[in-house]
């Protein structure tokens, strides 16, 4: 796939919004790659219904300290309509700064179902990966294992902002999804102008020079370049080793474009409950 495929293929990037730094970390990688591929900035604000339905039961309280107050459905509601005014005006900012096109819709239901709909008309799908601004930030939300297991198309998963002095890391096989991944990976380094370290399955199975070369071959189309390239062996193809080389790289953003056995979802749990890098999972 080359770069102008990419940009053609990457038209609507869905935004899962709920007011947690998480999620504005999602809207700052996405904002920058829209802007860089001229997509267009879908934001998704769910009002969960179980949120709801739990204010209304009679021994919900609202902490505010010192007291606990009665939490009833009217005040949740206001709630949620506040964390969506909030939302939107994230969004809003978000897309001005980068002069990309931009809309907001609120729903209601349960967010899981409600994302996965939403994710059947976007090209890529971004979501911070704690659901809730309450829960934990080392915690994987339920939502972002659904998503990073189900959403038919490619997905990335933060909870931090893509740091600026990290690498974009690109798992890349050579094979078709490969190629896709490459594209991606190009396209976020040149957004946030960070360097490309492409991890390379180091075996029998693969070619390594090869590899290289082909990689080397595409990147050397592309223009501009970018600054730093390079090119790291991966030992073996599996979480594990994953997960130690990109520890000795430094961290940064990885993206999984192969071998196929890093595309498995318990090759995929696994990172995401041993990284808290940003995870973009191409497909």
């Amino acid at each position: 796939m080359s770069a102008r495929e990419l940009e053609e293929g990457i038209r609507r990037i869905l935004v899962a919004l709920d007011a947690s730094t998480d999620s504005l970390a999602a809207l700052d990688a996405a904002a920058k790659l829209a802007a860089r591929v001229q997509a267009e900035l879908v934001g998704l604000f769910v009002e969960d219904v179980n949120l709801l339905r739990l204010a209304g039961l009679p021994f919900t309280r609202e902490l505010r300290f010192p007291s606990l107050d009665p939490m009833t459905q009217e005040k949740m509601e206001q709630a949620l309509r506040l964390q969506a005014s909030q939302a939107r005006r994230a969004l809003a900012k978000a897309a001005e700064i980068r002069a990309v096109r931009w809309s907001f819709q609120v729903v209601r239901g349960h967010v899981t179902p409600e994302l996965l709909a939403a994710a059947l008309s976007a090209d890529l799908v971004t979501l911070g990966r704690a659901s809730r601004p309450h829960k934990h930030p080392s915690r994987l939300g339920s939502t972002a294992q659904a998503l990073a297991q189900q959403a038919p198309h490619s997905i990335l998963l933060t909870q931090q902002p893509i740091k600026e002095d990290r690498p974009v890391l690109l798992t890349y096989d050579g094979s078709n999804m490969a190629q896709k991944a490459l594209s991606v990976a190009f396209y976020l380094a040149q957004a946030h102008q960070l360097p490309l370290t492409i991890l390379l399955p180091d075996n029998a199975d693969h070619d390594h020079t090869a590899l290289v070369a082909r990689a080397s071959h595409w990147l050397a189309q592309q223009s501009p370049p970018l600054a730093t390239v390079q090119f790291v062996p991966l030992s073996q193809p599996d979480a594990l080793h994953l997960i130690k080389t990109i520890h000795q790289e430094g961290g940064g953003t990885l993206v999984l474009g192969g071998p196929e056995s890093l595309l498995k979802a318990e090759a995929i749990q696994a990172l995401l409950d041993r990284l808290d890098c940003p995870i973009l999972v191409v497909r």
